[in-house]
């Protein structure tokens, strides 16, 4: 289901749009589990009080991985996310 926000970009999608809210809090709680410490918070803070560059770090880790962490890692952060997308039917 599309939520109509002016702005239906992918930070809207993964971190902020309510359609997913339930959702977003399972692929949270998954993510916590395998991210280093120095993440963790940021998933905890509600996006609008996130600086733009720290929203966009988040959006990229999710959406891309990241050099910082090995392949196994981010692998496990790709099949969480995709669980997620494929639970959200956003893109059926």
């Amino acid at each position: 289901d599309k939520c109509d926000h002016h702005n239906e970009d992918s930070v809207h999608f993964l971190f902020v749009c309510p359609s997913y809210a339930a959702l977003r809090l399972y692929m949270f709680a998954a993510l916590q589990d395998i991210l280093p410490e120095h993440i963790k918070p940021s998933f905890t803070t509600p996006i609008p009080h996130l600086t733009q560059t720290k929203s966009n770090y988040m959006t990229k880790l999710l959406l891309s991985g990241s050099d910082e962490f090995p392949l196994q890692q981010n692998l496990a952060i790709f099949q969480i996310v995709c669980k997620y997308i494929e639970q959200s039917k956003r893109f059926i």
